[in-house]
Order: C-alpha cells, then structure tokens, then sequence
C-alpha cells in the first residue's frame, strides 16, 4: 500500500508535496477507475509511461467528445415543447 511518510529532519511534519504524492498513489491503487491503478503497479518504467499516455489519451479524447457536444447545443439548441390537444375536464368529488 502507501508507503510511510517521509520527514524532513527527523520528527518535523511531512514536507506536503510527500503528502500529495502519498494521497495520489494510494487513490490510485484503490480506485476503480481502469488503467489508475496499473500506473502504481506496474514493474517497470516503461509500462507505467505507456499506462500515463494511454489514460490520457483516452481522457483527452472524452473531452475533445464532450466540448463538440457543448459547441453543437450552443449553435443549435433543442427545445422541447409539449402541447396538449385535449381540454381540461374538472372532475367533481
């Protein structure tokens, strides 16, 4: 899991960016989002490079989908409008 938290000398509080990064790996390893958790586990340099680039290709990808989504409701927006053809009956209790 996290590995212990590093001190600057000896018993002063933990230098933050220790903090962040000891946050980060364990985030990564617990969550269940795909692909986080190979970027701690990974054995070798390489393929946690891979798995970095890979993540946010793919993150990049989902963003560029949704900002053309946004663009395309801001040009054309849809308006729903929902008429009715029959009139109103009271109904007498």
């Amino acid at each position: 899991m996290v590995s212990t938290m590093r001190t600057e000398r000896g018993n002063q509080k933990p230098r933050k960016w220790s903090l962040v990064r000891d946050h980060a790996i364990s985030y990564c390893e617990t969550t269940t989002i795909h692909g986080f958790s190979y970027w701690v586990s990974a054995p070798r340099l390489p393929e946690r490079i891979f798995w970095v680039c890979l993540v946010l290709a793919f993150a990049s990808y989902a963003g560029v989908i949704v900002l053309g989504a946004i663009r395309e409701w801001v040009e054309s927006p849809v308006v729903t409008e929902i008429k009715t053809f029959s009139k109103v009956m009271t109904v007498w209790f």
